[in-house]
């Protein structure tokens, strides 16, 4: 059984709308890839889509997801992706079913389990998809004491992760978009430490004291090689 863990609750899952996948059925994505073959942030938004309206939310973790539903959901989006994409567009899917996941646990059973009068069995009405039975299965599972001590297992885990990256659902991919529309460089020009630091920074300027002693440190080798061809 996997833990509806914050590491996986990114900006996907945050203030989350009543998306219903018939609003996707008329539109016709055309995937644009870059030169490591990722397709782009035109897919992101799709992809959770198709997470929470076709993954039941009652699989303990997505290695038990059947391959008959994997192979599902990959021919609900093949538009004119590559098909080489398979594994990695599977595991964005993945990714953002568990972002799902965690956001009904935190919005709809964590801060609500100890009230007597809240009704969690109820499924939650912004979701119609989700069934009442796999809502009851999803919620008797995440009131038990074993649940409980594998989150605050899994929370204590996150406190020792010092250098998590701030990207949206636009990941590193989209990021790497950004940096050429902005500076003109082609992808093999970025220099990965560009990419790390960019992928830290604070939304106000600026780096977490960890992360900024890492920053410092690679600014000073980056200064060294300099000094060293002149």
């Amino acid at each position: 059984m996997e833990s509806d863990s914050a590491s996986d609750h990114d900006e996907d899952s945050k203030q989350r709308g009543p998306t219903t996948k018939t609003k996707a059925n008329k539109v016709k994505l055309v995937i644009t890839y870059n030169n490591k073959r990722c397709p782009a942030t035109k897919l992101s938004t799709f992809e959770g889509l198709v997470a929470r309206t076709m993954v039941p939310i009652t699989y303990d973790s997505w290695l038990k997801v059947s391959e008959g539903v994997r192979e599902g959901l990959w021919q609900y989006v093949l538009f004119v992706v590559d098909p080489k994409s398979r594994k990695q567009i599977l595991q964005s899917i993945g990714k953002k079913w568990r972002n799902f996941k965690h956001y009904l646990y935190a919005k709809f059973i964590k801060n609500r389990s100890k009230d007597p009068k809240a009704n969690l069995f109820k499924p939650p009405k912004d979701y119609p998809f989700i069934k009442k039975e796999d809502w009851k299965v999803f919620v008797s599972h995440r009131v038990t004491k074993k649940w409980e001590e594998k989150s605050m297992k899994a929370k204590n885990t996150r406190a020792h992760h010092k250098y998590n990256h701030r990207l949206s659902k636009k990941g590193y991919d989209g990021l790497i978009n950004d940096i050429t529309q902005e500076t003109g460089k082609t992808e093999e020009e970025i220099n990965r430490t560009v990419l790390w630091k960019k992928a830290r920074e604070l939304k106000i300027g600026g780096y977490d004291a960890d992360v900024k002693m890492i920053v410092d440190k690679i600014v000073s080798f980056i200064n060294s090689q300099i000094y060293k061809k002149k």
